[in-house]
């Protein structure tokens, strides 16, 4: 016997089971065990590939700023504003 609010997920997916086979017969039955395992193969699919996205843009992050300061050629422009921008501020 249950205790609490509710039923748990396999109680009504039974009773969800048995009402759908008293007022469709079989072929009901049959549509509804396609539609929950379309439905599981969907959601699974969906949270593995979200998985998959975190991963990639955990790995992308720290390769973009390195490959932006590393580069010589900015790196030279950066110091030469600053030290132009340093010199401007000073009284000759």
């Amino acid at each position: 016997m249950q205790t609490g609010a509710g039923m748990n997920s396999t109680a009504l997916g039974v009773v969800a089971g048995v009402v759908v086979f008293a007022v469709a017969g079989l072929h009901g039955l049959l549509v509804l065990t396609v539609a929950i395992v379309s439905y599981w193969i969907v959601r699974s699919s969906c949270i593995w590939l979200l998985v998959q996205q975190k991963k990639r843009a955990k790995q992308r992050k720290p390769s973009a700023l390195k490959a932006l300061v590393l580069r010589p050629r900015f790196t030279i422009i950066l110091v030469l504003l600053l030290t132009r921008a340093r010199r401007a501020g000073q009284p000759a």
